[in-house]
């Protein structure tokens, strides 16, 4: 399997991930935060999340992903089924995207958590397409784990694999244990 497969792959694995959670939460779960722990819910963070994608595949065409210039769509925190729209929306975008696009050498500038005094075009940093697919998915799956955290504190089990890093649970396979953080 070739680095750009490779990488496409997990993230859509991972993106995935995240669709089969919303469609098993319970009514009422997926909106709701977990004060006082966070303000952000499920929803909040996963459209963070898929902000974050969505702004690496509009970005990939013009080679500028734009980080901070994001949606912020208040219905993908909000409604689950339109969160799963997103989702599938964003996985065929991944799957269509070109040769070119997924040229993981290819060099790309990238803007994120820019000050705001800052003159914006002196915040674009150099990257490359391979650097910022392996940022996205590190991110998502971040993001997954204080989803997990979310759901345990709600007491709902999300898995215990989910929003943990693919290294990890080879990590855990190799070690043939799988510690599940319920109890």
């Amino acid at each position: 399997m070739s680095d750009q497969s490779h990488l496409t792959h997990s993230l859509l694995h991972v993106l995935q991930q995240g669709a089969r959670l919303i469609e098993r939460l319970p009514p009422g779960l997926y909106a709701q935060a977990p004060v006082p722990l966070s303000n952000a819910g499920v929803g909040a963070h996963l459209r963070h999340c898929l902000d974050f994608v969505r702004a690496l595949v509009e970005g990939l065409p013009k080679q500028r992903i734009d980080y901070d210039s994001r949606q912020r769509d208040p219905a993908i925190e909000e409604d689950p089924e339109v969160a799963l729209e997103a989702l599938s929306g964003l996985c065929e975008r991944i799957a269509s995207l070109s040769t070119a696009q997924l040229d993981f050498e290819r060099q790309v500038r990238v803007r994120q958590d820019a000050p705001a005094d800052v003159p914006e075009e002196s915040c674009w940093v150099r990257s490359s397409v391979g650097r910022e697919f392996g940022l996205v998915m590190s991110h998502t799956i971040h993001h997954y784990a204080l989803i997990a955290m979310t759901l345990r504190h709600f007491g709902v089990d999300p898995g215990a694999e989910f929003g943990v890093a693919p290294s990890t649970l080879a990590y855990w396979r190799q070690e043939e244990r799988c510690v599940p953080l319920v109890g």
